[in-house]
């Protein structure tokens, strides 16, 4: 049986390889080459490389489609995990719980997008003890993808400083910007220094907040909402250009007022 899978493996690689070369100087018939290809050797792998084509190339409704015809041909974590992924994109969260148990125990992960999927889908459960052990889990782990460590201890960080654990979320900060310059720790910063009353502390950390106005003025607001500044928290709010970003930040004050 290996030997059968070798093979095909063998046959479809100038066909994935094609797709790729095809992908890179955006041509239409990427798509086509990943679909022969998993025709030929099965791989999840390969059906991944194709719904990503679709995705990018054709939007997520027919990437989900694609998605599920591959997984009603065979349920592969690679697949499974995509599936919930695209379920999570569209706010179908039991959905992505379904997709997440598929890919649980249908084999190996391979691509590190199994954890990707039970990561995004925990820190989308209204239970904050359940999203808050995910991440826990997920930031403990040194097998994980990027992403998923820098997004589980993104969300900790802030979660600290909600919390008011001004040293866990001084301490998640510092690990984030070890890895890299991190705007979102330094908003953390900013938001403890100025706690603290350490004015021109939290102006230079502020100044390091490079983002977008709209994500700046955001994150803004965030800190300030979780340190309990509520008045200016709102203030900042109403200063964001996107309207849905802004009432998003409003509901978000609000929310941690009614916490208090």
């Amino acid at each position: 049986m290996f030997l059968i899978r070798w093979i095909r493996k063998l046959l479809s690689l100038p066909l994935e390889w094609a797709g790729l070369l095809a992908n890179m100087f955006k041509q239409p018939f990427a798509l086509p080459l990943f679909q022969a290809a998993y025709a030929v050797n099965g791989d999840g792998q390969t059906a991944l490389a194709a719904v990503q084509v679709a995705r990018a190339r054709q939007g997520p409704e027919a990437a989900q489609a694609m998605s599920e015809h591959y997984l009603s041909k065979k349920v592969q974590p690679e697949t499974a995990a995509i599936a919930g992924l695209l379920a999570i994109d569209r706010g179908d969260l039991p959905a992505a719980g379904v997709h997440l148990d598929q890919a649980r125990s249908s084999g190996a992960d391979r691509t590190g997008l199994v954890d990707m999927l039970a990561l995004f889908a925990g820190l989308r459960n209204p239970d904050d003890a359940v999203s808050d052990a995910v991440a826990l889990e997920m930031a403990a782990r040194s097998d994980v993808l990027p992403i998923v460590s820098k997004t589980s201890r993104m969300h900790l960080l802030w979660r600290h400083l909600q919390n008011h654990d001004f040293d866990q979320a001084r301490n998640c900060a510092d690990r984030l910007l070890a890895v890299e310059d991190n705007p979102q720790a330094y908003a953390v910063l900013w938001a403890i220094e100025r706690n603290a009353g350490r004015g021109r502390q939290a102006q230079s950390l502020l100044a390091k907040v490079k983002l977008p106005a709209p994500q700046r003025l955001y994150s803004q607001a965030m800190g300030l909402a979780c340190i309990g500044d509520f008045p200016y928290a709102r203030e900042i709010a109403a200063q964001i250009p996107d309207q849905s970003l802004a009432q998003t930040a409003g509901n978000l004050i609000d929310r941690q007022e009614a916490r208090k």
